[in-house]
């Protein structure tokens, strides 16, 4: 991530839930010293640590002020690529939890669909916006990336195509599974004989959650066993 950063030449626009490394603040600052344009948004009931703080005083900062959360964790770097994942750059997102990152890098339609996500959270515009311009994207003939945000792209409705699509397996790892339609849709597709695993985050698989659904169905469903959170 940092050298993501300091490979920065335009510009580092940056959405996180939680920022709390003192390092990645730096090397945003640095970025903006040496000419970058770079701009941060969090969600604002992380502001006021001291990362932030220093992201603050460098004017390079803003937090969302949605009473829902701003959930988000990506980043674009220079119309060239899109670093986005589970991960917040806090302590405990990259030592204790179990979190994941993908980088995609070379194509200009999946920076413009963050990119317009990034500018409407920066104009404070939250909660909702314009649908993605480019939901469905070919890195290659074998290869598409789809991209939806929430609320405002149907993600729900997304996710259940999917699924209606496979045609051999289907495995889930997931912080938080409360979506009944979701489930419905992996419990038709174990009665059709198609494979479906998940792990819950344990502490997530409560009273609202699918788990015990999943379950009762057959599907192969466990809790995450890492004490912090999966």
């Amino acid at each position: 991530l940092i050298e993501l950063i300091n490979e920065a030449q335009n510009y580092v626009y940056a959405v996180f839930y939680d920022l709390d490394l003192t390092n990645v603040a730096d090397a945003l600052i640095d970025a903006k010293n040496r000419g970058v344009e770079v701009k941060v948004v969090v969600d604002n009931d992380n502001m006021h640590n001291s990362a932030v703080a220093k992201l603050q005083a460098a004017s390079i900062v803003i937090g969302d002020n949605d009473p829902d959360y701003m959930h988000n964790k990506f980043m674009i770097i220079d119309d060239r690529l899109v670093w986005t994942g589970s991960m917040n750059p806090t302590y405990n997102g990259i030592n204790k939890n179990n979190n994941n990152v993908v980088i995609i890098s070379g194509s200009i339609q999946l920076v413009e669909d963050f990119k317009q996500e990034f500018e409407e959270l920066w104009s404070g515009i939250y909660g909702g916006g314009s649908p993605v311009p480019y939901p469905e994207i070919a890195i290659t003939k074998d290869f598409t990336v789809e991209v939806y945000f929430a609320p405002e792209d149907n993600v729900e409705t997304q996710i259940i195509e999917e699924i209606g699509k496979a045609k051999e397996s289907i495995y889930f790892a997931t912080f938080a599974f409360t979506s009944e339609p979701i489930a419905n849709a992996l419990i038709e597709k174990i009665n059709q004989g198609v494979t479906v695993k998940g792990i819950y985050e344990s502490f997530q698989a409560g009273k609202y959650s699918t788990y015990e659904l999943l379950k009762n169905s057959g599907i192969e469903v466990v809790k995450d066993k890492n004490p912090a959170v999966m």
